[in-house]
């Protein structure tokens, strides 16, 4: 049989209206004028794909004989009847499904379904699933799908040999449900927080659950009872795997950069003027991604996997619970096995708010955020390192009128469960601090330009060697390179001394004039610029105040 036997139908009413005239359905001649529905088989449940189905069941009669379809929940068909063998004719095509309230007639050709093993044989997946399904007795819910399945075992038990076989064939009718059923279970393992397992528990409770609701009449009861118990495993295993799920990190909460929490956060922390860059210097942030749990606003989130969650659950929650548990008093009633079985409470519980749980952020997921500035005259770079940190580099554009830009650092964050999620850092990018010319205004630790300082002979320290004077400037560019001008006068006296440093004699005076120009680069090592000069050699730049610098010996101004 093919697993959830789908009848696709555009329901048009222009195909099933009905006159006000006599029904004259059981004349062969207008049976032949009822759209025909394909080919079904006994104790088979058969779907029907409808767009005008809105009720959660519908009165509905098979050749002639009231029964329900009901809509299981499922993403394949919107209702779902069935084969009752005692209601149809074996082997011929006139059988008419009507639905009242839809102004729907169907016809369906059924064929007999056969066992192709014993009961025994048949039967022993099923019973190997539920014996194989663990329950926490601690709890409530635990305690009663305890009751309900030794219930169950002590019911077939009590069945004449006749019951058991209609029990297989309903089984072999069905088999493909009931098999994805058994390996959709993960049945004696484990809860974790799967999503596709927790939908494929909802979607199983659904389905077994509308089957036991279908077959709840004296005549099919140990059916019935037999699909209730996989609707009850799988309501169980759905408890588990949604409530683990819903209290993992599923949702974007907020991103936290060195400890500053984006604006998505209900109480953001901030700088006093937002996270500081300096134009095309590097820096690095550490980075941490704030996720939460689900919680019950995300209800209107339009995700469409997390969408699909609440319509399973709420489903789940509200009628799946309610048809079940309308079920297990009715079983109350007829069979005293089920005498100590409760009705079930709502299985998943979505909380108000959502647990966060700050993950730092790792290359493997990096990629899920996006970055970008609101402001056009920053450009924006950005890696990542093994730490899980970002590296951001801001640069100002050269032609930009703003030496100092206060913007917005946006990003956004999507993964299967968020869409896009959005949030930002107020930020500040100024320009590099060295950009621009700097003119020497002392040189040789503290000598005014333009004034000279005495230089001594080494051997003779009483005996003047002459004087030096030195000016320059260098220019910084906001490309990270340098160049830089030096001019040094040095007067050479040539005075002439013995060995007791006494002086003998006194030649003229010689005037060396020495102009130094060269290039570099430089960058920022987190505390100081340092200059790395084309001809060799570096040297770190001192910030005595906003607008002067020292290097080496020399103090600059900026002009």
């Amino acid at each position: 049989m093919n697993f959830l036997k789908v009848i696709l139908l555009t329901v048009l009413f222009s195909l099933t209206f009905h006159s006000c005239s006599e029904d004259t359905s059981d004349d062969p001649e207008n049976q032949e004028q009822i759209p025909f529905a394909g080919e079904v088989y006994s104790s088979e449940f058969v779907y029907i794909q409808t767009e005008v189905a809105t009720a959660d069941n519908y009165d509905a009669t098979l050749n002639g004989t009231p029964i329900k379809v009901v809509d299981p929940g499922n993403e394949l068909g919107d209702l779902m009847f069935f084969v009752d063998p005692a209601m149809v004719t074996i082997g011929g095509n006139d059988n008419i499904l009507e639905i009242p309230a839809l102004d729907l007639k169907l016809r369906y050709e059924v064929r007999e379904t056969v066992l192709e093993s014993s009961v025994a044989e048949t039967l022993e997946p099923y019973f190997m699933a539920i014996n194989s399904a663990e329950f926490d007795t601690s709890t409530a819910s635990g305690q009663n799908a305890q009751r309900f399945r030794e219930g169950l075992l002590q019911m077939y038990q009590s069945l004449s040999q006749e019951e058991k076989r209609s029990i297989a064939l309903f089984h072999q009718a069905n088999s493909s449900l009931f098999n994805s059923a058994y390996s959709d279970l993960r049945l004696g393992r484990m809860p974790n927080e799967n999503f596709d397992e927790c939908l494929a528990a909802t979607f199983l409770t659904g389905v077994f659950g509308g089957g036991a609701y279908l077959l709840a009449n004296p005549a099919t009861l140990p059916l019935s009872a037999i699909s209730a118990g996989i609707a009850i495993v799988a309501l169980i295993e759905a408890k588990q795997y949604c409530t683990a799920w819903v209290q993992g990190e599923i949702k974007h909460a907020f991103l936290k950069l060195d400890g500053i929490i984006s604006d998505r956060s209900a109480e953001p922390l901030r700088m006093p003027d937002g996270i500081q860059f300096t134009s095309a210097e590097p820096k690095e942030l550490s980075a941490v991604n704030v996720m939460r749990g689900l919680q019950s606003s995300d209800a209107d989130d339009t995700n469409a996997d997390i969408s699909r969650f609440f319509s399973f659950v709420s489903r789940m929650n509200d009628y799946i619970i309610n048809t079940l548990n309308d079920i297990i008093i009715w079983y109350n009633d007829q069979v005293p096995f089920f005498a100590e079985v409760d009705p079930f409470q709502a299985p998943v519980d979505i909380p108000e708010n959502g647990t966060e749980e700050p993950i730092p952020l790792e290359v493997a997921s990096s990629f899920l955020f996006g970055f970008s500035v609101a402001d056009s005259d920053v450009a924006m770079d950005y890696t990542m390192d093994q730490d899980g940190e970002i590296i951001f580099t801001m640069t100002i554009d050269e032609n930009a009128s703003e030496q100092e830009i206060e913007t917005t650092l946006n990003y956004t964050y999507s993964d299967q469960f968020n869409d896009g999620v959005t949030g930002s850092f107020p930020i500040t990018v100024t320009a590099q601090p060295l950009v621009g010319l700097w003119d020497m205004v002392l040189f040789h630790n503290g000598v005014p330009v333009g004034e000279y300082y005495d230089i001594y002979e080494s051997d003779c320290p009483n005996i003047l060697y002459g004087r030096e004077t030195m000016s320059g400037n260098f220019t910084f560019n906001a490309d990270n390179t340098f160049s830089y001008s030096w001019t040094t006068i040095q007067i050479v006296y040539n005075i002439q001394y013995d060995s007791d440093c006494e002086i003998v004699g006194d030649s003229e005076n010689v005037t060396y004039d020495d102009v130094e120009t060269g290039t570099g680069t430089y960058s920022f090592n987190g505390n100081n610029y340092i200059l790395d000069y084309d001809e060799g050699g570096t040297e770190t730049v001192q910030f005595l105040e906003q607008d002067r610098i020292k290097i080496f010996e020399e103090e600059y101004v900026r002009q």
